[in-house]
């Protein structure tokens, strides 16, 4: 009976370290990821285009981040830890155009940025509490 207990005790750590090891693997999910945010607004007050539209998106499988002028590409890696935020191996395209300064920007911002946060349904990139970019 002793060694029945000890078995059942052994079996229901092991299930709850396993449970608990699927929690850690899915990782941290934000409202950020898997959408596709248009640019609204950057901090230096560059004027944006009308005609083309900005956009990025945080893809939570692959840690992706991918943005899109119009022009060139913008992709990069990024980890998410609650409100903080932290972008990487950020690379472009280049193709002379009309939005290479804003784009530029948009590098700079990706960089910088150490924190994130949802305000009225937009995305605001930060740096401390800066805000550097705004996306909608």
């Amino acid at each position: 009976m002793g060694k029945q207990i000890i078995s059942l005790g052994i079996v229901a750590i092991g299930l709850l370290l396993f449970s608990s090891c699927s929690i850690f693997k899915k990782g941290h999910k934000s409202n950020l990821e898997n959408k596709t945010w248009t640019l609204v607004s950057l901090a230096s007050g560059c004027v944006l285009p009308t005609e083309k539209k900005l956009t990025v998106h945080f893809n939570s499988e692959r840690h992706e981040l991918i943005a899109q002028s119009g022009c060139n590409s913008i992709n990069g890696i990024y980890s998410i830890n609650k409100s903080y935020i932290k972008c990487d191996r950020i690379a472009r395209t280049y193709r002379n155009c009309q939005y290479f300064k804003i784009e530029k920007e948009l590098i700079d911002v990706f960089k910088n940025a150490n924190g994130y946060k949802m305000k009225n349904g937009q995305l605001q990139l930060l740096n401390k509490d800066k805000v550097l970019a705004v996306f909608s």
